[in-house]
């Protein structure tokens, strides 16, 4: 094997290898709730598939499955927190309308005892 098509097989393996390690990372990304730090993550991982060469060996099939899971696993994680967030905006919804109905009478009985 010449020194050429070494490294290019060793570029191809660190280049599917960080992209496993950013799936891994972008789990625990969504485990911690640190939204603003898997914007950043997704932008690395935007940069590590362009990176990518355009076909994958046999070799890099374990880790395109690893990252595929990893993937999977962190989409459902994210809809359940985007249900679980809405369900809390929809309870402040209707919290502030029943404190509303509360908060406009004591003003009311204030003015009318003048």
């Amino acid at each position: 094997m010449s020194a050429e098509s070494l490294a290019d097989l060793v570029h191809r393996e660190l280049s599917f290898e960080r992209l496993a390690e950013l799936a891994q990372r972008e789990d625990a990304l969504v485990a911690g709730g640190r939204w603003e730090d898997l914007v950043g993550l997704q932008t690395e991982r935007d940069v590590a598939i362009a990176a990518l060469p355009c076909a994958a060996g046999l070799a890099e099939l374990p880790l395109l499955e690893h990252a595929a899971r990893r993937s999977h696993a962190t989409e459902q994680a994210l809809v359940a927190e985007m249900a679980r967030v809405g369900a809390q905006i929809a309870a402040l919804g209707r919290g502030r309308r029943a404190l509303s109905a509360y908060g406009s009478e004591p003003e009311a009985r204030l003015d009318a005892r003048g």
